[in-house]
């Protein structure tokens, strides 16, 4: 029998929103500082790398992270075995990103790929070695400690980064960055988790006997697998326009991409770092658990989302600067993308029920569509590329979670409308100030001293909202036994 206070899970939500928060806060205003400094062309070329060692980040991660999550209570005994397999792949997936440095260089006609992609293979090495702590850490619903050691990460990265650019470093301070943040970060969670460590992780191993790496390498596999189709999906899109378009244009999209899905990331960063153990441990009422975080994530972000989007150009010409005009479409675009990956966690039910194959096989359509959208819509700019990649990507969550709900069909229509109503409600009010800010022609900096309160007081007023606390209390579950 396992039990989930209701008050432990709404800690969890706490603290995971303080982390995420903060390290948004920092890891977006340093790359926003960044972006300025380096400007397009050179983050293109920090893109046109990180497309690839992405993909091998997550080898290197091996899904064994959610392996051991979905084991729950039985995850102790299998750390051991775990670590060994995500060692392996890890050292594999960095040595195989610095031989493919050449044929990177090739694919973007740029021979400033090469060093990149030596430099960032240490951040391919970082997720293998944390897979396990951070695993059970979750486990144990230590977000306060994977927060503080991620926020320790961007804020090193933060200081390296900066110094190196005021030195008329562009790209090197990019690459600085990145790999401050993931070796930093790594460094601090295994501190962090060899200071929480109690005798009742010892005795979980001793309980019985472990399941082997055998085990831990099908499942990581699977879903290893799923996800790299899903980098495919993600990432296939700049691979196109970096080959198609060069390292300029790459580098419009990038920030468009980023930028436009961070506030959707940054909700899934606070509701499904939580709904993935939550729902591991769980058992009848998983589903109801994930049609309300659902719920609870499109209340939160709907305004945050509609307020940026109809502020997007004034944002982009004050803070970046004119050289950056051509991203404002994407990122728009972006932001709607965004949302909808926020706002249905499937990926956290389908791996506590450990469905794993689901996702290679979204992923196995989505992927070369994706691809497909990039190259056919190249020719008529970024803007269409990311209608095109959008309209993809969204079709596959709906999918999802249209599978996700399939115990209980009459559940599907509650799951599909939740984001509807406060996605309405929150575009009307930030398009009726838009209008009336545009109305009295105010300076584009003066806009966005609007936009920050508008955006900040619809997001507390969601927060408050009666319906937003009935969602939460009903994702108690008191006494569920796994299945």
């Amino acid at each position: 029998m396992t039990d989930i206070e209701p008050r432990a899970l709404a800690r969890s939500i706490q603290w995971s929103a303080i982390g995420a928060v903060a390290v948004r806060i920092v890891g977006g205003g340093r790359s926003l500082v960044l972006a300025r400094f380096a400007g397009p062309e050179n983050l293109g070329i920090l893109a046109a790398v990180v497309a690839f060692s992405g993909a091998a980040a997550l080898i290197s991660d091996s899904g064994l992270r959610s392996y051991l999550i979905h084991l729950g209570p039985e995850a102790h005994r299998e750390r051991s075995a775990t670590f060994r397999v995500a060692l392996a792949t890890g050292v594999v997936a960095a040595v195989a990103l610095a031989l493919s440095a050449p044929a990177l260089s090739r694919l973007y006609h740029d021979e400033r790929v090469i060093p990149v992609a030596f430099a960032m293979a240490f951040t391919v090495i970082a997720p293998a070695l944390v897979a396990v702590p951070s695993a059970m850490m979750r486990l144990d619903f230590r977000f306060r400690d994977l927060g503080l050691a991620q926020l320790g990460g961007e804020i090193v990265a933060t200081g390296v980064g900066i110094s190196v650019a005021l030195s008329g470093h562009g790209l090197a301070a990019l690459v600085a960055a990145s790999i401050s943040a993931q070796v930093v970060g790594a460094g601090l969670l295994l501190l962090f988790y060899q200071r929480g460590r109690s005798s009742r992780d010892e005795a979980a191993i001793s309980e019985g006997p472990s399941r082997g790496w055998r085990q831990a390498a099908t499942y990581g596999a699977t879903v290893s697998a799923g996800g790299l189709l899903w980098v495919l999906a993600l990432q296939g899109d700049n691979v196109a326009i970096g080959h198609l378009l060069g390292p300029r244009a790459l580098g419009l999209y990038a920030f468009a991409f980023s930028y436009g899905t961070m506030p959707g990331a940054l909700v899934a960063a606070v509701v499904g770092d939580v709904a993935a153990p939550a729902m591991a441990l769980a058992a009848k009422h998983r589903l109801t658990l994930y049609r309300d975080l659902a719920a609870v994530s499109a209340i939160l972000l709907a305004p945050i989302t509609a307020t940026a989007f109809v502020f997007a150009a004034p944002a982009v010409r004050v803070v970046l600067g004119e050289e950056w005009i051509r991203a404002i479409r994407p990122l728009q675009v972006m932001l709607l993308l965004g949302f909808v990956r926020a706002v249905f966690p499937t990926s956290s039910l389908l791996r506590a029920l450990g469905r794993v194959r689901v996702e290679p096989a979204i992923g196995l359509v989505g992927g070369p569509l994706t691809v497909a959208a990039a190259v056919l819509l190249a020719r008529h700019g970024l803007a269409a590329v990311a209608i095109g990649v959008t309209v993809v990507a969204v079709a596959g969550e709906l999918a999802a979670a249209f599978i996700v709900s399939d115990a209980e069909p009459a559940s599907r229509r509650r799951v599909l409308l939740a984001p509807v109503f406060p996605a309405l409600v929150s575009a009307g009010i930030a398009a009726v100030i838009f209008v009336t800010v545009r109305h009295f022609h105010i300076a584009d900096a003066a806009q966005l001293v609007v936009a920050a309160p508008l955006a900040l007081g619809l997001s507390l007023g969601a927060v408050l909202t009666p319906e937003r606390n009935r969602a939460l209390a009903r994702t108690h579950i008191v006494g569920s036994q796994r299945g």
